[in-house]
């Protein structure tokens, strides 16, 4: 299981991180669900392409529908989450020139996991 989200460049009050220096992309885990080889993948895909990664920071975590949380450890699951500055022009929801280019990138990544089941 794949999920994608976005956060703001900038710390939101409510955010625990409040550090400023924020990743492109954050891969959220989760310590029965994510193995570090699904990790591991996801972030070199995104380094090897010129991007900053963190896992699980700003943001930790991800999700696992109840049904199989903490049971089957065949579910594999990775919250990919992506940084708003690197497709949308500061302060507004307007995409800008990279927003085709972040589009592909996140494509191929859904791609590469699927070829790459772990």
């Amino acid at each position: 299981m794949q999920f994608c989200h976005s956060f703001p460049d900038t710390p939101l009050l409510r955010d625990i991180d409040q550090d400023p220096q924020r990743p492109d992309f954050n891969l959220g885990t989760d310590a029965f669900h994510t193995s570090p080889e699904l990790a591991n993948l996801a972030e070199q895909f995104f380094v090897e392409r010129g991007f900053t990664v963190e896992i699980n920071r700003p943001y930790a975590g991800t999700l696992v529908p109840m049904r199989w949380y903490n049971n089957d450890k065949r579910v594999q699951s990775l919250m990919l989450e992506v940084n708003r500055r690197l497709y949308l022009k500061p302060g507004t929801n307007e995409k800008c020139g990279f927003f085709r280019l972040v589009q592909l990138t996140v494509q191929q990544f859904l791609e590469a996991m699927g070829k790459n089941a772990l």
